[in-house]
């Protein structure tokens, strides 16, 4: 069964949507989002951990300053997934390096929510509640607490499914939430259009586009690293998707890498694009990722094109690296992003 997507709101994109330079992880992801990915990889080694107990919950919420008079125990290393968790509520920042936490002897889930809310007083914080009494021990992260119960995301603490199924699908996902129109573009965040009556992108476009994936793909693949702009001696790498051991830093696998193409009719400064410019994109596209997949020993390759032309032309932009693309193993996805919300309206009464 194909793995589920998560949901996750236009908002949680405009962190990443406004600053997209650099190297690193997830230090520029939403609070709420680098939180879950933390406990879930403190979890994960937690789980490997011999004689761990599964008799109970475990609560996270985010919160670093415990809100109590009382002085709480406090454990400097928690991330290193030696200490007991269940039975306990957590207070956290959103690294999970440190926390303070509470006992909760609790058999009554309703209670230990109750408590939260009503007694602690941070109902509407970020939380991640770890349930080990299932067959398949379950995360649920409620990114507005648990007095919003309901909007809950749902999944197993085993790892999530890296497929070229489960890439494409998130990509899908996030290029109709967030690039299809410039009316589905965050507010506020940075636009892939300089002026789109005109179809000119924006000088930064292929910038936006990553930093959207990167924010989709880390929430989708919560425990996995998706890292943007990584040397290499075949050049830069767009996005890689790779999975770090739980218990040992050191010991990474690289899942996949995607390049990226912004296939445009125009420049940002309305300069028209050379004829044959759009091939030789793609054609050095096909060789980049198989450079970089090659070198890096990743499992996939993707070329993922963006067309944000004056007309929409279907596949026929990878016709003539089809056969190339097949035999290499790099697979070929392509998004066209309407200039308007009418011509996209207009394009589905078709």
């Amino acid at each position: 069964m194909p793995a589920r997507l998560d949901p996750w709101d236009g908002a949680d994109l405009v962190t990443t949507a406004r600053s997209h330079t650099g190297i690193g992880a997830d230090q520029e992801l939403p609070r709420s989002l680098r939180f879950r990915r933390s406990v879930s990889k403190l979890l994960k080694r937690r789980d490997s951990v011999e004689g761990a107990r599964r008799d109970s919950l475990a609560v996270f919420i985010l919160s670093p300053h415990p809100p109590s008079s009382v002085t709480l125990p406090r454990i400097p290393m928690l991330d290193n997934g030696r200490t007991e968790v269940v039975g306990r509520i957590w207070f956290v920042n959103e690294v999970v390096r440190t926390g303070h936490y509470v006992e909760d002897t609790s058999d009554d889930d309703a209670q230990l929510f109750d408590t939260i809310c009503m007694q602690i007083n941070l109902g509407e914080s970020p939380t991640v509640v770890f349930d080990p009494r299932m067959d398949r021990p379950e995360i649920r992260f409620y990114p507005g607490g648990l007095s919003n119960e309901d909007k809950c995301i749902v999944h197993a603490l085993s790892d999530t499914v890296v497929s070229p199924d489960t890439i494409n699908r998130v990509v899908e996902r996030i290029y109709e939430s967030s690039l299809i129109t410039p009316d589905a573009e965050v507010l506020g965040a940075s636009s892939v259009w300089q002026d789109s009556r005109r179809f000119w992108p924006s000088r930064n476009a292929e910038a936006v586009i990553q930093a959207h994936l990167k924010t989709g793909l880390h929430a989708h693949f919560f425990d996995c690293d998706v890292r943007h702009e990584q040397p290499s001696k075949a050049g830069r790498l767009d996005l890689e998707i790779e999975r770090p051991d739980p218990n040992d830093y050191f010991t990474i696998t690289r899942l996949a890498v995607i390049e990226l193409k912004v296939l445009r009719s125009f420049r940002y400064n309305g300069r028209a694009t050379r004829a044959g410019a759009i091939a030789r994109w793609i054609t050095k596209g096909v060789g980049q990722v198989v450079a970089y997949r090659d070198e890096q020993h990743a499992q996939l390759g993707f070329l993922m094109c963006f067309d944000m032309r004056d007309a929409d032309t279907g596949e026929q932009c990878f016709s003539h690296v089809a056969s190339l693309a097949r035999d290499r193993s790099v697979f070929l996805c392509r998004w066209f992003l309407y200039n308007t919300s009418e011509a996209y309206r207009d394009a589905n009464l078709d």
